[in-house]
């Protein structure tokens, strides 16, 4: 058996009518801290909007960063699996990849493709149990922009919506990719979408991360 932990729209650095709310993010993350010890959680899943702007300050990201090497320290064989959401800055989000890899923290910030073909492994995550045995993968995917999604031109039969044909393809893609690389183990799709068909409430965005 494994446990993931998932959690999704931190919005590090988010102000509420001119007042930061840095003080309950730290509330926050140390609830996280306590919950990831409890619990003893394999992974963590951060499922888009990471931050809560493109450029966030350096407060919002020490803040983050600080709040990452604690959880990695209160629970170190946890893998902390983090991909972009639309409020994102992918690329400054992968920035500190290879150091934050150092703390089993992998950073999902956008789908690459070489000579056309989608560079999956990069979204393929292992998850290990307690004994260290993989027991399975997190898919994460970041947000779709339009530079990720192939054949939008293509309109899908059911939704006339070519951007929703472009996801659909997209999520195909990684599968028929990454199928013989999952060793018949489960695995988790996490990604961070905007949904059809919400009830939007007053001063909300219609948006899930899923």
């Amino acid at each position: 058996m494994i446990r993931i932990l998932h959690t999704a729209d931190w919005h590090v650095g988010q102000t509420l009518r001119g007042f930061s709310r840095e003080h309950e993010h730290r509330k926050v993350f140390e609830r996280l801290e306590e919950i990831v010890v409890e619990w003893n959680v394999d992974a963590l899943v951060v499922a888009g909007d990471v931050f809560d702007s493109q450029n966030p300050s350096g407060e919002a990201q020490q803040l983050l960063y600080n709040a990452l090497v604690r959880l990695s320290r209160a629970q170190p064989r946890m893998t902390v699996v983090i991909v972009a959401g639309n409020h994102d800055a992918a690329g400054r989000l992968e920035a500190p990849r290879p150091l934050l890899e150092a703390f089993t923290i992998r950073v999902v910030g956008n789908v690459r493709r070489r000579d056309r073909r989608i560079e999956a492994a990069k979204h393929l995550v292992p998850i290990f149990d307690a004994s260290g045995a993989m027991a399975a993968h997190v898919l994460a995917v970041s947000y779709p922009t339009a530079a990720c999604l192939p054949n939008l031109t293509r309109l899908d039969g059911d939704s006339g919506s070519p951007v929703i044909a472009g996801v659909r393809s997209l999520y195909a893609e990684l599968l028929d990719t990454l199928q013989g690389q999952m060793d018949g183990l489960a695995f988790v799709l996490t990604r961070h979408l905007h949904v059809a068909g919400g009830i939007e409430s007053e001063g909300a965005e219609c948006q899930s991360a899923l």
